[in-house]
């Protein structure tokens, strides 16, 4: 079977159904792969990329992204890379109140079982398993 990366604009056009001409293009192309006509293969950025639009230019609200994250997901003959990773970044984000690109941070933390991050950003501190630290203590 075919595969094609598929990029955000697909993604956009099909949930927002925003634009007359491009929205039932990007109908057809994710109805076609359903049906098994070919493979979509979405990389982890993708996710990052879709949240990040929806909410700074299309005024989305994060309920409304994470619908959409989680049916991404969910989507039949889709090849997600690292989708346990991106599973695992989708659902810190639903269930925390941190931006998606710091979800990714702790996700790969996770997979590489390191728990101390270097940042400013105090919500660091409310995640459990997360030691967050300006400075190196010797």
């Amino acid at each position: 079977m075919d595969k094609f990366f598929v990029d955000t604009n697909i993604f956009t056009r099909f949930f927002l159904h925003d634009d007359s001409t491009l929205s039932p293009k990007a109908e057809k192309i994710i109805t076609d792969c359903e049906e098994g006509k070919y493979t979509l293969v979405l990389a982890p950025v993708l996710f990052l990329e879709i949240t990040w639009l929806l909410h700074s230019f299309y005024k989305q609200k994060k309920d409304s992204v994470i619908i959409i994250l989680k049916k991404m997901l969910s989507f039949s003959n889709f090849e997600v890379l690292e989708k346990e990773f991106v599973t695992k970044m989708v659902s810190l984000y639903e269930n925390s109140n941190i931006d998606l690109i710091d979800c990714y941070f702790v996700a790969q933390m996770q997979s590489k079982r390191i728990d101390q991050i270097f940042s400013f950003d105090h919500h660091f501190d409310k995640l459990p398993g997360i030691k967050r630290l300006e400075k190196i203590r010797i």
